[in-house]
Formats: C-alpha cells, structure tokens, sequence
C-alpha cells in the first residue's frame, strides 16, 4: 500500500485548470505551457512560418515576431467589392505564436492571418462549446468569401492540412463553413454604413465572385449586413446576440482587426470587448499587411484584459 505523504502528481501548468474539460484532449505540455497537439511545432510553407498555438493566461503573452506570414494570395484580375486589384503576393511579419485564452470557460483566438479561424471555429465545434446552430458575426475591412479552391470536409486535421497546402486562405476560408454547414447564418460589419452589401449582392450577372456568393446567402436568408444598425445604435449589437441566444444559437464572434482602418465609432472596441463575454467562442486576426500589427496587438490586448467592476 502506497504511503500518501510521499504520493506525487506531476504539476500540471495553472492555465490548464481554466480549460473546459472537453478542450483538454487537444492541448499537450511543451516547454512548460499547454500547446495544440495540431499546432506543435512550426510549419514552413515557401517561406512562410505557421507558428505553434499556445494556451495563454493573459494578452500580455502575445508577442509580434520578424518572421514572415502568407498575407495576400494573387488572384489575378480580381477585384475586392472596392474595385481594388488583387494582383499582388506578399509576406508580412505577423505574430510570434497563435494563442487562445479560456475566459469565463470560453475561448478566444488570436492568429496573425484570419484564415486560421475556420480551425477555431471547427475545434470549438468539436469540443462542444459550439452547438446546435451557428451564427457567424463578422467585423472585418473584407467578406473573405471567394468560393474555395477546394472545399475540404471539416475536421480540425483536414483544415490543418489545407491551410499548410495552401488551398485555404484568407479570401477563402468562410465559404467553406457555410457549405458544410458549420456556420448557418451570418451577420457582417464592414464600417461602410453607406454600402449596403445586402443591396449589391442582389445584383444580377456580377462579375465579382464575393458578391455572388453573398447573393446566393441571401436569398436564402442567411447573409445580414448589420453595418448600418450598429452605427446608428451601438446596443444593437448586444440586442442581436440576446435575440440568437433566446434562439438557442451560439454564436461565433469574428474580429479582423483592419476594421479599425475604416472610420468607425470611437466606441467599437468597447462593443466588441463587451460581446466577446457574450459569444461562445471569439476569434481574432491581426492582419498582415491591412493594418499596423502594433495597434492590432494593443487593441486585442485592451479587449482580452480583465473586466473591471465599478
């Protein structure tokens, strides 16, 4: 019989305490932190690093890095729903890991190129923190919904694998989400309150293939542009999520934060870090090349601090 004073258990890494019990099969022990097991090592694509995905404690940890990431892929002759050209292919420095923090058990994301969310989508969905239907809000300078080059059945490897390929990304990873009906219905802020998206997809004949995949959501009623109702009402966000829980969704709160490069109420960064208490699961892009990756960071920072009582 084992004498208990001198039983051992090996000390687990506090931040592991804090994470839901069905997420805990994903993560394994490196260097003293919790690491993905999909994410354990860095991954090098023609010159550009997927980095490891750490658990953090708090935003502090995030840290930029000098090594480059994917940031625009060339799609010759394309034009953005901006009539802007898509003819470039650059690497930009990004972030010096992924990270995902547990906060009231739920988790938010934060990788450098936004493509890497459809992996936290499909992992939140997998450990049951998203359930039932999904709804998808999205603030962001861009749709990023090119249809996909290939639309990969939805596991957390495949979609590992399709971004290391180079088949996902960052123009083209919603699509596939609502294809293989992960996501269900989607909401967009894009800061243009004077555009209306829900208008322009109801084009016929559009040369721009955004624009009608955005038509096609929206004759099934599955694509809302919420751009203007939020400028005009910053509760109006808050009263949108309430409606979709009474629902019974849960709910995808989806940041790029080149939002910010576009005029916007001084307020937004208190909307959105109220509505990440809100949401199941929140993740954020810092975007290469579409917006300073400092004020990214220190605005992600602000977001992920602690909530502070008056």
């Amino acid at each position: 019989m084992k004498n208990p004073e001198h039983s051992f258990e090996p000390e687990r890494p506090s931040e592991f305490l804090k994470i839901p019990e069905s997420y805990k099969p994903f993560f394994v022990e490196k260097g003293g932190k919790l690491c993905d097991t999909l994410y354990t090592d860095k991954v090098e694509i023609n010159g550009a690093i997927i980095p490891e995905l750490f658990v953090i404690q708090s935003g502090d940890e995030i840290r930029l890095s000098d090594e480059p990431r994917f940031a625009e892929p060339n799609y010759e002759g394309y034009q953005d729903e901006n009539g802007q050209n898509w003819t470039t292919y650059e690497l930009a420095p990004g972030l010096e890991h992924y990270a995902v923090i547990f906060r009231e058990g739920k988790p938010t994301y934060v990788f450098d190129n936004h493509h890497h969310a459809l992996f936290a989508w499909q992992e939140a969905k997998e450990a049951g923190i998203l359930k039932g239907n999904i709804a998808l809000i999205r603030f962001d300078e861009h749709l990023d919904m090119l249809p996909g080059k290939k639309s990969p059945s939805l596991s957390r490897k495949n979609i590992k694998e399709h971004i290391e390929q180079d088949i996902l990304d960052i123009k083209n990873f919603t699509v596939p989400a609502l294809e293989n009906g992960l996501i269900q219905t989607m909401y967009f802020f894009s800061g243009l309150p004077e555009k209306d998206f829900k208008e322009i997809a109801k084009k016929k004949n559009s040369a721009n293939l955004e624009i009608q995949e955005v038509g096609a959501l929206v004759g099934q009623n599955r694509f809302e542009d919420i751009t203007k109702q939020i400028t005009q009402d910053a509760n109006s966000l808050k009263k949108l999520m309430d409606e979709l829980k009474q629902k019974g969704y849960s709910i995808i709160l989806d940041i790029d934060f080149d939002i910010f490069e576009r005029p916007h109420d001084e307020n937004l960064l208190e909307i959105l870090a109220e509505a990440s208490h809100i949401a199941d699961i929140t993740t954020c892009a810092t975007s290469p090349l579409y917006t300073s990756q400092e004020k990214a960071l220190e605005r992600i920072k602000h977001m992920l601090a602690p909530k502070t009582t008056s």
